[in-house]
């Protein structure tokens, strides 16, 4: 494999559970210099308030969307357009063009994936303009 050049570690995490997800969220978001972009399920917000109110505070870019609009106290969350080809509840992360997951909740389940290769950010980036609907 080392002739391939294939990574030393892990370049596609799978995620499968919801404990997961917001453990990567929280990590990735707490490690953050630049941005955070996230289109979560409305009832994620709540469980990554502390780390999102870090990096508003930090006055990183920050751009966080739902299914609906949501308040925290320091932050809107806007709503994305309807409509969209998602199975289950989108859950797409980008942060500093750094790490990124693409994932779907549906009822208590959360499947998807976390990567930092560059070609799947790329993915994420596509996924989460096409669903704000700025694609």
């Amino acid at each position: 494999m080392d002739s391939f050049g294939a990574p030393a570690s892990a370049a596609i995490v799978e995620i499968e559970s919801p404990k997961a997800a917001l453990q990567l969220l929280t990590h990735d978001i707490g490690r953050a210099e630049r941005s955070v972009n996230l289109i979560a399920p409305a009832e994620a917000y709540p469980l990554l308030a502390l780390v999102l109110r870090r990096a508003v505070a930090a006055q990183l870019s920050v751009s966080l969307y739902a299914q609906v609009q949501v308040s925290l106290p320091f932050a809107r969350i806007e709503a994305i357009p309807g409509g969209f080809d998602w199975p289950g509840i989108p859950l797409v992360a980008i942060v500093d063009e750094r790490t990124a997951v693409i994932a779907s909740r549906d009822n208590s389940e959360v499947r998807g994936h976390w990567s930092m290769t560059p070609a799947f950010i790329a993915a994420a980036r596509l996924a989460f303009d096409g669903l704000r609907g700025s694609a």
